[in-house]
């Protein structure tokens, strides 16, 4: 009797402190948290919509562009994703907060409108950020194989096998450079 007690108990705590729904997020005040419940829920144009109110009233937050960005890129609106990626880089550069993944997230974007090259260059700076990260080395020999540039890609493939030799996707690398 005690230990059902004590289960009842327990089971209404629990259910008490249960993580919201994101359609229960929907309706957060704060603009930026219910703009990324929407997105979650694949309700791009109001995300969208809730994202751009935000950044009228702050136009410096690098977060709610990049969620813009994100929102663009599921959404499928490249041409957009492109400019919200160009204009996030050029943002962190001014408030001098740029990191690597700003200029892979634009590199995506370029690679979404078939701008290889400017995609490559997006990459290289991404790798000047942090040139001993798998992760950006990894793109950037994926982002050379589309963009056919054989000796970039082989460069870089190198330098990700010595970063990184333990690399799991070293040995497709490898077979789609053969290819090239």
């Amino acid at each position: 009797r005690i230990l059902a007690r004590f289960q009842k108990i327990w089971l209404l705590r629990l259910q008490k402190q249960q993580v919201p729904k994101e359609e229960d997020k929907v309706n957060d005040p704060d603009p930026l948290h219910k703009a990324e419940s929407l997105y979650k829920l694949e309700r791009y144009q109001d995300a969208e919509d809730e994202v751009i109110e935000y950044i009228k009233k702050d136009p410096k937050s690098l977060t709610a562009y990049q969620l813009l960005g994100e929102i663009y890129i599921a959404s499928k609106n490249f041409v957009h994703a492109e400019a919200t990626w160009e204009h996030i880089v050029q943002l962190a550069n001014r408030l001098k907060q740029t990191n690597a993944m700003h200029y892979i997230d634009l590199a995506r974007s370029k690679i979404k409108v078939e701008k290889l090259e400017d995609a490559l260059q997006a990459a290289k700076k991404a790798v000047i950020l942090e040139p001993l990260n798998p992760k950006i080395l990894y793109f950037i020999v994926r982002t050379c194989i589309v963009a056919k540039q054989k000796d970039m890609a082989w460069k870089y493939y190198h330098k990700l096998k010595k970063v990184n030799p333990e690399n799991e996707g070293l040995e497709d690398l490898l077979e789609e450079l053969k290819r090239l």
